[in-house]
Formats: structure tokens, C-alpha cells, sequence
């Protein structure tokens, strides 16, 4: 395979369609998992987030699962409780020369994978592999993506 000189590459495309569909259940309420996050100085934080099941729209409040749990260490890196408005939810896309363009879309569905922008000022108030609920998820309905550890401070010597 070459990017460069574009060996294999058709046959890559054309094998596409026999990759597994994501599931998930747009019918559902919002879940998804926060996977990465970056700072922007114009627009605050910046997240990706892949949902698992519902949708996410602009005006969505949602709330991160680790947030109602009093865990001495993440407490003081995350405020307990918070809700977060969705601000702004789009697709990231690749422009030649450039790199990641993002782009507003209006829903994000199940199965998707979007940047979303929650009016957060600070990378310590959200947690990289934390799963996100709708704020009205009753919490005994909420169970996280499998994988998530809270992370433990370390010093190095």
C-alpha cells in the first residue's frame, strides 16, 4: 500500500463495505465516550466524542458518569455534578495542506464519531475515556463503556 503512489489503494476502498456497521440504538437516550479533548484559545475545549447510542444535538445537557462519583482521585479534577450544555456538535474533516476542518453539523447519531464543544474552559474538568449520559438518565440506568480507568497521579524521578 501507497499513499504516495497510490498502489492498493482502490482495493482498500472497494473492501470498505465488509467492515461491521457501529451499532447502537438512535432510539435510546445520549450515551457516548469522551476520546479525546484539545484547547482552543478562541473556543475553550474542544472534545471528540463517539456516541454509543441516542443522538446529540446543540441545547443537549448532558453529564459525565465519573461526575456523581466521589473518587478522591479524580475529585478534585473534575467538578461533582456538573452538567454540561452542548454548545456546538460537527464532524471533523480533512482539508489538503491543512489538516482537521472542522464542520457543524446538527445531530450527532449513533455510531458517529464528532467534536463537541461543551463551554468547558479547562482540559482538567473533563476525563479522556469517561462516558457521557443525557442529564436525564436516572443514574441507576447508567452504566459506562467498559475500559475507563481513572487516572492515578504518578511522580517521576
Amino acid at each position: 500500500i501507497s499513499a504516495k503512489t497510490g498502489f492498493n489503494v482502490l482495493e482498500i476502498i472497494n473492501n470498505l463495505r465488509y467492515l461491521p456497521s457501529p451499532k447502537g440504538d438512535v432510539e435510546k437516550k445520549f450515551k457516548g465516550v469522551l476520546f479525546d479533548l484539545w484547547y482552543d484559545k478562541f473556543r475553550g475545549v474542544i472534545s471528540l466524542f463517539k456516541i454509543v447510542d441516542g443522538t446529540l444535538e446543540v441545547g443537549d445537557k448532558i453529564q459525565s458518569y465519573y461526575s456523581k462519583i466521589e473518587n478522591k482521585s479524580i475529585e478534585k479534577q473534575i467538578e461533582l455534578n456538573k452538567i454540561w450544555e452542548v454548545q456546538e456538535v460537527g464532524i471533523l474533516g480533512c482539508k489538503e495542506g491543512i489538516g482537521k476542518e472542522p464542520r457543524a453539523v446538527k445531530k450527532l447519531y449513533a455510531g458517529q464519531v464528532g467534536y463537541v464543544i461543551l463551554g468547558c474552559k479547562s482540559l482538567r474538568d473533563l476525563l479522556p475515556g469517561d462516558t457521557f449520559f443525557s442529564s436525564s438518565v436516572p443514574d441507576e440506568e447508567r452504566v459506562p463503556v467498559k475500559g475507563f480507568k481513572s487516572p492515578q497521579s504518578m511522580v517521576f524521578a
